[in-house]
């Protein structure tokens, strides 16, 4: 009886510890399912920060090129107007010689055009000139070469300027120079594209809007473009020493 007994005793002591290890099993595997999730987890946030790294990685390139092109774009731009100040020393110093001529002749030369500073003083035929006290332009085939390098600087650039103030100005400044470059070689609508540019960019320049005006005025035709930028520029300017002008051509 006693043997029997200690059998059943053993047999549930079995039960009871088979009983056990199932429920250690479950909870072994819930942990290895828990820490199966907690690697995945980790991997998957490591490979979210992998991508981040890599965009912002991508973001940081992409700024050091578009600041690369802004210098470059400045350095193009500085070169043109040099060799444009170079070229004007020179119109400048055979004009001297032309009066000198024309005093002991009956010669008589027209007057070459030239660049004034851009603030309020004017081209002699109107025309609003460069920022920064710049000259005009010539038809060197360096400079040429510039003129092409810088647009295509430009374009580029005009897609960020607008989410960077300072860009956002420089290349208002370098659009509207270049438009002063273009209209001093008789290339109007060259310099029209580039007066449009320097107005989308920075729409509170009053110059530009002038030069818009009258280029599309007096070399397009483009009435309706002209008195909505003459204008803006009585607008922006109400006080302009040229306002009078200005008022006769609306």
């Amino acid at each position: 009886m006693a043997d029997i007994s200690s059998a059943k005793n053993k047999v549930e002591d079995m039960v009871i510890k088979e009983s056990q290890v199932v429920e250690l099993n479950k909870s072994l595997r819930s942990v290895i399912e828990e820490n199966q999730k907690l690697i995945d987890r980790t991997q998957e946030l490591e490979r979210e920060l992998a991508q981040l790294k890599q965009e912002n990685s991508k973001t940081s390139s992409e700024y050091a090129e578009l600041k690369r092109d802004r210098d470059l774009l400045a350095k193009n731009v500085e070169d043109i107007q040099t060799r444009n100040r170079q070229y004007t020393n020179h119109i400048r110093k055979l004009e001297k010689n032309i009066d000198t001529l024309e005093n002991d002749s009956t010669l008589s030369v027209e007057p070459i055009m030239k660049f004034a500073a851009a603030t309020s003083d004017k081209m002699d035929d109107g025309m609003h000139g460069y920022k920064d006290d710049e000259e005009s332009s010539s038809a060197d085939p360096i400079v040429q070469d510039r003129e092409d390098k810088t647009y295509e600087l430009l374009t580029r650039i005009d897609a960020f300027a607008e989410e960077d103030e300072k860009l956002r100005m420089d290349a208002a400044k370098a659009h509207y120079n270049m438009g002063n470059i273009y209209y001093n070689k008789g290339e109007h609508e060259l310099a029209a594209r580039e007066y449009y540019q320097a107005v989308a960019l920075m729409p509170d320049d009053p110059d530009a809007h002038f030069n818009l005006a009258y280029v599309s005025q007096e070399y397009l035709f483009d009435y309706k473009t002209a008195i909505k930028h003459y204008q803006m520029y009585l607008y922006l300017n109400p006080r302009a020493k040229d306002r009078y002008f200005v008022k006769e051509q609306l």
